[in-house]
């Protein structure tokens, strides 16, 4: 459960750095930039947590659940979001594909949290996980009002 946790926390941590880089991003209107940066200090006020949750001891967060499909989602949700993060800093990104891309990745974090929260045993884990679930939903939101404003939605 730790390997997962940690996972997550190193995801978080990936996607704080994909919202600080276009919150410094110039080519983006200041509204979005602005947006990215709340959005970059909600993730890792996530990661803070579950470093928090890995100090739960071990013995409360052992589970006859099998943790291996999680652990692959969790793996392959961060090897998307260094992609995304490596591509940033390699090529310049439209304002309509950053809004695009930054919905995809809070839905797949939305997904990965509430798999997360049948996964734990303990209730303050699964509370932890069900308020990330419910701020990536904000998260969500908020960027289709941006791209609504910026973009054509498809």
């Amino acid at each position: 459960m730790n390997t997962l946790l940690k996972i997550c926390c190193e995801v978080e941590r990936t996607v704080a750095a994909i919202y600080h880089q276009l919150a410094e991003d110039q080519t983006l209107s200041l509204e979005v930039r602005s947006m990215f940066r709340e959005l970059a200090r909600d993730e890792e006020d996530h990661a803070i947590q579950l470093e928090c949750a890995l100090e739960v001891p071990r013995e409360l967060m052992e589970s006859q659940v099998e943790v291996d499909a999680a652990l692959g989602k969790a793996q392959s949700l961060l090897e998307k979001a260094r992609l995304i993060l490596d591509g940033l800093e390699r090529h310049p990104i439209s304002q309509a594909d950053v809004l695009k891309i930054s919905m995809e990745l809070e839905k797949n974090f939305r997904e990965m949290h509430l798999f997360a929260l049948v996964t734990f045993p303990d209730e303050k884990t699964k509370k932890m996980f069900s308020r990330f679930a419910r701020y990536e939903a904000d998260h969500l939101a908020l960027l289709k009002t941006f791209r609504k404003g910026y973009a054509p939605v498809s």
